[in-house]
């Protein structure tokens, strides 16, 4: 399928909280608790959080667009900006997220690509990410396109501290 990327301005933040919100409900509100849930996307994708997320200069966030659908999209962060700490040679894909109804037809591996030539043009050496330890079809997606376990972290969920499993691999330079 044709897609295309696209950055995200200040003046997309609507579109932004309205792809958030669906694609993270659709991933993930079945296997969470209604309160937990609440209080995470209250605190994730409300319009001030993602405004200052657009404006932070060490973030970068992308739409996917199937022509002019948004799709997807995608935050990208480097130094400070971090959700943990990593060298300057690294490029942290914090999220990564896809409509449902477009996932398995290879646009994942799209955006993984379009992460690498991101790392690629800030020449960074490195990819990381965090999954979800109870997401075993996106941990085998990652191991796919070459990430390998590095570590783990602790994600506050509401009232639960959840793993995330660190996963990083080089970047590519083709």
């Amino acid at each position: 399928m044709n897609i295309s990327f696209r950055r995200i301005l200040e003046n997309d933040v609507d579109d932004l909280q309205n792809i958030a919100l669906k694609t993270f409900e659709d991933s993930y509100k079945h296997l969470n608790t209604a309160s937990n849930f609440q209080w995470y996307v209250q605190r994730a994708f409300n319009k001030s959080q993602l405004l200052s997320e657009i404006k932070n200069g060490e973030s970068w966030l992308y739409f996917v667009l199937q022509q002019d659908i948004i799709i997807g999209y995608l935050k990208f962060n480097v130094g400070k900006a971090q959700t943990e700490v990593h060298s300057k040679e690294y490029l942290e894909v914090e999220r990564i997220y896809l409509n449902h109804t477009y996932q398995g037809m290879g646009i994942g591996k799209q955006m993984i690509h379009f992460a690498n030539r991101i790392a690629k043009e800030m020449t960074k050496d490195k990819i990381w990410l965090g999954v979800w330890d109870k997401n075993p079809k996106a941990i085998k997606f990652y191991q796919g396109m070459g990430f390998e376990e590095s570590g783990s972290h602790i994600f506050v969920f509401g009232d639960e501290n959840q793993t995330d499993i660190i996963m990083e691999r080089e970047v590519t330079f083709k």
